[in-house]
């Protein structure tokens, strides 16, 4: 916000490393309340609003200033459970398409479209990464990632050696949507992009294998052994219906 008030000018905002809570606040406005606080450690911290001058760097002097904003919300009523305990959401949709070995199970995604509404998006091709970022991950919570435990209840798959994860060959096409649309509660009318961007890539993924081979996972990850086995769980079934109706 400029000196005199206008919310509406363009603003930059160039921050030395503070806590993570100053980073979290900024970047993820409908989630908490927006504090900025212009702060260094032992760097420059230069706030520029507008087209004017550098207001003021510092080196290693304690905040010259900070800004606070909470939207408003309602909290969640104890017995119902009704509330509004965020001031804005955001939305996504995606769509998988898949290719499944109905002998083995084997899934292979081929292609994740992925729209977002993250309000304003101030660096679209950060947004674009975050949505790539979010999908890998979905991918590996939809196919791969499981942590194993024996019958004493010891993790056996403790490091990346044997807890199966995505690589960049694991990676689908991916093709992303954002979707531009001002929110009054955030900053520049922007909203939050992260964990949207990986919840609805495994039910994406598992409703495209649903669609390919007619079986429904209903547990993570949807390994090939899982879907292999609920093939032949179907193909059983259907042998068992032909044979009473004949």
């Amino acid at each position: 916000m400029s000196a005199d008030g206008d919310a509406q000018r363009p603003a930059f905002y160039a921050l030395a490393p503070g806590s993570w809570r100053d980073w979290w606040t900024l970047l993820h406005p409908p989630y908490t309340a927006w504090h900025l606080s212009y702060v260094a450690f032992g760097a420059v911290t230069a706030v520029v609003v507008g087209d004017g001058p550098v207001a003021r760097a510092v080196t290693g002097e304690p905040p010259i200033g900070s800004g606070y904003f909470n939207p408003a919300t309602v909290a969640l009523d104890p017995e119902t459970g009704q509330g509004k305990p965020f001031a804005t959401y955001v939305y996504a949709t995606q769509i998988a398409e898949v290719e499944v070995d109905d002998e083995t199970g084997e899934t292979e995604v081929l292609r994740i479209v992925a729209s977002h509404d993250c309000g304003t998006p101030i660096n679209p091709m950060l947004v674009e990464g975050q949505v790539e970022g979010g999908i890998s991950m979905g991918v590996g919570f939809a196919l791969q990632e499981e942590i194993l435990f024996d019958a004493r209840g010891r993790q056996i798959n403790p490091n990346l050696t044997n807890y199966i994860m995505p690589t960049s060959l694991d990676m689908p096409e991916i093709e992303v949507d954002i979707v531009d649309n001002y929110d009054p509660t955030g900053p520049f009318g922007a909203k939050g992009v992260g964990e949207p961007t990986c919840v609805s890539t495994a039910a994406a993924i598992l409703n495209a294998i649903h669609d390919a081979v007619g079986v429904r996972i209903t547990t993570l990850p949807a390994t090939a052994e899982k879907i292999h086995n609920a093939i032949k769980a179907k193909q059983a079934e259907q042998a068992r219906q032909i044979a009473a109706a004949g």
